[in-house]
């Protein structure tokens, strides 16, 4: 049998890519057009790490984080820094706790 998470791919990372905690190195940070084709675009900024092939939409709070933890608000200074990426269960979106 599959997983749902193996049935519906990404282009980008998720949270099921990180069953448990995950030390990345951050190779770069980008700005793309992430929309599906024929849609109006949606620009997000991305966070590509050598580890992985696919990059990781940031949300604010990602942003954030990535800031603090990279001690500097130029993402210039963020690439080459190693930053643990991890699921927390008590992240709320709609109401809802999403992780």
């Amino acid at each position: 049998m599959a997983k749902t998470s193996e049935m519906l791919p990404s282009n980008y990372l998720k949270q099921s890519d990180f069953p448990e905690d995950y030390i990345v190195t951050i190779g770069k940070i980008e700005r793309k057009n992430i929309a599906m084709d024929g849609k109006p675009a949606e620009y997000k900024w991305l966070a590509f790490y050598d580890e992985f092939e696919k990059p990781m939409v940031l949300n604010s709070t990602n942003i954030q984080l990535l800031s603090k933890a990279c001690d500097s608000d130029d993402t210039d200074d963020w690439i080459g820094k190693q930053v643990i990426v991890f699921v927390d269960e008590n992240v709320s979106f709609g109401g809802e706790l999403v992780g």
